[in-house]
């Protein structure tokens, strides 16, 4: 499928699914430079993480399968119906490497350079299409005599035919569910300002929880509409509708100059890193210029004057163009 169009969330989230909420997945991204060793290291290799040492996943995946198995005749003499737990083990970009005999073997023969592994694996891989540029690229910044021009959308080998049989066409999103993708990841971005406006007021950390009359822990619903006043969340629902508007134009017009794959919704993501950015950067603007007492000029007056909203407005402008 086309980069940034949801394989590996997806994978991550089924494989949340089929192993009742666990998180078993362990994700390896594969590189052009990666090498056989360092793909059997990612198996058999222990995880150090600080002073602590885990098991390495090959050793997981082996005492996964002694207690699934004694789960299984457990719940078998109780009636009850077993859910075998797996180690779901995530190759990203497979088709990026020169390692695709090993991953090949690992993914159709179940063992790592002739040695079986548990069965309590289970390897799942993403990559990107084998596909020609359809349009002639305009050259960018330098061009060196002698060099190749890029061919290929993505820089990615041809799957071995042993790997042919298994593959599914993940595809693309339709424009309809991708402008729906993008409304509600603008949301947590967006919202997040206000919410750090609201614990500002109060001068206390909100917390999940509260605790009713007898003493029990009573999830709170969090919702702006409890803390903003009606002209606030207007404000806010308009910066939610600019910015993902903004970025459907911006993709829909990149789109239309450059390949389908140029965009995604790894922008979205992108956006958001920016727009933090953008509104500390104007905010400690405007506070500098709130300190200053005199020699105000029209750059001066301008940080000083900004609003809230202002800000968020600005730093939405900034962020997608």
């Amino acid at each position: 499928g086309e980069t940034g169009c949801g394989k590996t969330s997806l994978i991550r989230k089924l494989s949340e699914l089929i192993n009742n909420g666990e998180s078993k997945m362990k994700i390896l991204n594969i590189h052009a430079g990666i090498t056989d060793q360092e793909i059997v290291d990612f198996l058999y290799k222990k995880r150090k993480e600080g002073k602590n040492e885990f098991p390495s996943i090959i050793e997981e995946a082996e005492n996964l399968e002694t207690s699934e198995k004694r789960k299984k005749e457990e719940d078998s003499k109780k009636g009850l119906k077993y859910f075998e737990k797996k180690i779901w083990i995530f190759l990203d970009e497979i088709n990026t490497c020169n390692c695709m005999g090993l991953i090949c073997e690992m993914m159709t023969k179940h063992s790592c350079q002739g040695i079986p592994l548990p069965k309590s694996i289970v390897f799942i891989g993403a990559c990107n299409p084998y596909r020609m540029v359809v349009k002639d690229e305009e050259p960018n910044g330098l061009k060196i005599a002698g060099t190749k021009e890029r061919k290929l959308v993505y820089t990615v080998n041809p799957l071995p035919h042993s790997l042919l049989n298994f593959i599914f066409n993940f595809g693309n999103l339709t424009s309809k569910d991708e402008q729906s993708y993008i409304r509600n990841m603008v949301v947590s971005p967006i919202e997040s300002f206000y919410w750090k406006e609201i614990e500002a007021k109060n001068n206390k950390d909100k917390k999940d929880q509260e605790r009713n009359e007898n003493g029990n822990d009573v999830a709170e619903i969090k919702t702006l509409e409890k803390y903003l006043n009606p002209n606030e969340l207007k404000q806010c629902e308009e910066l939610k509708k600019i910015a993902s508007q903004s970025i459907i134009d911006a993709q829909e017009y990149v789109r239309k100059k450059n390949d389908v794959s140029s965009v995604s919704l790894r922008e979205i993501r992108r956006f958001s890193i920016f727009y933090n950015f953008f509104v500390e950067y104007l905010r400690k603007k405007r506070e500098l210029r709130i300190e200053q007492k005199e020699n105000f000029n029209e750059i001066d007056r301008f940080y000083k004057d900004l609003s809230n909203y202002d800000i968020y407005k600005y730093s939405i402008n900034l962020s997608v163009y």
